[in-house]
């Protein structure tokens, strides 16, 4: 992925409104973030919210620039590191009923490690909701 690519898709998932579920959507439709950015004001004016504010690119490429003094990097859905456990469908383990930790782990047949790093991933997205008794669900 090119870094301009990388920075449109990092623009489009920090602009006001576009959440997780918008971005995939967006994403889909329009095969690239920068299609999307440049499609974006349109479909925010028919859709009738005014004017859409995207994310500045000097701040996406900031956050893009301190990501990597730390020694880490975006990864989004189509790439190769991203997460199997996040890819669409394979979620669902996890519903709006809570289920043990130690229970996932099991079912997955993931090392307890990446279960719990992918657990804090969507624990960060504001997807899931932790119970008492180590259990979690799906917001």
């Amino acid at each position: 992925m090119t870094h301009a690519e990388r920075l449109a898709r990092l623009r489009l998932i920090r602009t006001p409104h576009v959440g997780p579920v918008s971005w995939h959507q967006l994403m889909q439709r329009f095969g690239s973030g920068a299609a999307a950015l440049d499609a974006l004001p349109d479909l925010v004016f028919r859709g009738g919210a005014g004017k859409v504010r995207i994310a500045s690119a000097d701040i996406a490429e900031r956050e893009l620039v301190r990501a990597a003094d730390l020694g880490a990097r975006h990864i989004f859905s189509d790439e190769p590191d991203y997460s199997p456990l996040l890819r669409e469908g394979e979620i669902d383990l996890l519903g709006p009923t809570p289920v043990a930790v130690d229970e996932l782990v099991r079912q997955s047949g993931q090392a307890t490690a990446t279960v719990q790093l992918v657990l804090l991933e969507l624990e960060l997205a504001g997807r899931i909701e932790r119970h008492a008794g180590a259990k979690i669900s799906l917001v």
